[in-house]
Formats: C-alpha cells, sequence, structure tokens
C-alpha cells in the first residue's frame, strides 16, 4: 500500500511537469498571427499553472520565480505585437522564433528553480512536522495512561454496560483514536503549515471534549 501512494506522487508530480512545461511551437499553424495567439494562450495557461504551484507552496514571492514570470509577460506583449501589427514575414518569423526558443529557455529554468523551491518548502515542513510530532507523541502517552485506566469498561461485555459506562466507553475509545492519530502524526501528508497546525489543534481539542465527556459522566 505505502509502494503505491509513492507510485501515486511520483506519477502526479510527472503529470504536472509534463502539463507545465510541454510545449508545442505550433509550426504547422496556417500563419504567424495565429501561431502568435496559440502560444500566447499556452504561456497564459502556463502562468496559472506556475501560479498555482507557488500558491500551494507559499513562494508567491520569489525573486527568480518573479522574473521568469516577468519574461513571460514581455514574451505576451511581443505576441499581442504580431497578432495587431502588420509587419513583414521575415520579421515576424524572427519574432515568433525567438520567442518559441525563450520560452524553450524559460521552462528549463523554472523547471529547475520550481523543484528546488518545492524540495526546501518540503524540507522546511518536514522539521515543522517533527516538532509537532514529538509533543504529540507526549500528549499521546498522557492520554493512553487515562484510556489504560479505564481499560476495565472493555472487557466488560456491551449488554452489561450501564448507560453511563456505554458514553464513558464511547469517548474512551475515541481518545485511543486520537491517541494514536498524534503517534503517526509524521505520516500525515500535508500542503503546508496551516494545514498541519489546524489538524494538530483539532485532534487536541477533540482530546479535551472526549476528556470532559468523561469527566461529566463520571462525577
Amino acid at each position: 500500500m505505502k509502494n503505491l501512494v509513492k507510485i501515486l506522487i511520483i506519477v502526479s508530480i510527472l503529470i504536472w511537469y509534463n502539463n507545465t512545461f510541454s510545449f508545442d511551437d505550433y509550426s504547422d499553424s496556417k500563419n504567424n498571427k495565429e501561431r502568435a495567439i496559440l502560444i500566447e494562450k499556452y504561456l497564459l495557461t502556463h502562468k496559472k499553472q506556475i501560479s498555482s504551484f507557488t500558491k500551494k507552496y507559499k513562494i508567491e514571492w520569489d525573486y527568480d520565480i518573479s522574473k521568469e514570470l516577468d519574461k513571460i509577460d514581455f514574451l505576451i506583449k511581443s505576441l499581442k505585437t504580431v497578432q495587431e501589427k502588420n509587419i513583414e514575414k521575415e520579421r515576424e518569423d524572427l519574432i515568433i522564433n525567438t520567442i518559441v526558443n525563450e520560452i524553450k529557455t524559460v521552462n528549463d529554468r523554472l523547471k529547475v528553480i520550481l523543484q528546488e523551491k518545492k524540495n526546501q518548502h518540503e524540507v522546511s515542513l518536514q522539521k515543522i512536522k517533527n516538532s509537532y510530532w514529538l509533543l504529540g507523541e507526549k500528549l499521546s502517552k498522557e492520554v493512553t495512561k487515562i484510556t489504560n485506566s479505564l481499560s476495565y469498561i472493555d472487557k466488560k461485555d456491551s449488554y452489561m454496560l450501564s448507560q453511563n459506562e456505554i458514553k464513558i466507553k464511547k469517548s474512551n475509545d475515541r481518545l485511543k483514536e486520537l491517541s494514536y492519530l498524534l503517534k503517526i502524526f509524521w505520516k500525515i501528508n500535508f500542503s503546508n503549515e496551516e494545514e498541519m497546525k489546524n489538524t494538530f489543534k483539532k485532534i487536541i481539542l477533540e482530546i479535551r471534549k472526549e476528556m470532559k465527556n468523561i469527566k461529566n459522566v463520571m462525577n
């Protein structure tokens, strides 16, 4: 199962890169204006995909990426010139071919930059996750002490449980699940720190709720 998940992740990354950096220069198009329109559509879609990537990995204001996006904006303006102005064929050919070559160069640079930023993000995220996991392990041990103290309920047959014991058992079972989540927190995949923080907070709040439920029933 773990291997399957890894394979799916790798495949999804490859698909993303193939979709983002695949480029057809549309040299079979009827004329340069049509070719310019198609290339512009590609670049606009390309920018959106890169923007989504930077948002996901919290690198919207990265200098290196912004510099390459500025080049893409310049290429789009150049394509507009071909579409909207009457330029002699030889100059049109030169502009389009220059743009095509520049796109390939920009894509090569972006591919390296984005992969590097992605790796940096994942290393940083893993460090933060480890700090949460260490805290979670300590909390998990404390929760386990509580669930163990109530293990006598698990030894009873369900038909022998009182209404209060049924409620305690339900909360105790949930506490076991939450304790386990804290133990394996390092295995959970998160897109960003905020998602990680919210998940950890939700687990803690649920633990408090179930402990409160048990306390209320036992009083």
